[in-house]
């Protein structure tokens, strides 16, 4: 089971945008959404609450964590195997998932995947994965080159 993890704060304007194109663009397999609120104060439960189904969770934080701590919950609770990570205001691709997690797969030394990801304002690239030099700072390959 692949695991889906989406921290959310004061989302209502993206969360329902991403949680929709999860559910267009994945193949049916075996996953669950983790939606982990951080004590939102505007419609974000309720949004989220709409979208509720057998394979997308609500968690909730009674005070506002911070994102680190609130990823850490959706990893606590998470049924799967695989744990994808997403921010709230992504809109992801078709087959994305299926790319994402096929390496693990085909090859069982693959530890990690990472996907391209654009910026909505432009298209350019954020970045199309990434590489640690030699004290382990971390470097984006791509970043703001056209798509």
């Amino acid at each position: 089971m692949t695991s889906i993890i989406i921290p959310v704060y004061n989302g209502e304007g993206v969360i329902g945008q991403c949680i929709n194109s999860i559910l267009a663009s994945s193949q049916p397999q075996d996953y669950e959404i983790l939606i982990v609120d951080d004590n939102s104060d505007d419609g974000t439960i309720d949004m989220v609450k709409r979208c509720i189904s057998d394979n997308i969770i609500l968690l909730r934080n009674k005070k506002n964590l911070g994102f680190l701590k609130t990823l850490k919950k959706g990893i606590d609770n998470a049924k799967g195997n695989i744990l994808v990570f997403l921010n709230m205001d992504t809109v992801v691709e078709p087959n994305w998932l299926e790319e994402l997690v096929g390496p693990f797969e085909r090859d069982k030394r693959i530890g990690i995947t990472g996907a391209k990801i654009l910026n909505i304002a432009d298209d350019n690239i954020q970045h199309a994965g990434g590489y640690l030099n030699k004290i382990g700072l971390s470097y984006h390959i791509g970043k703001g080159e056209e798509d």
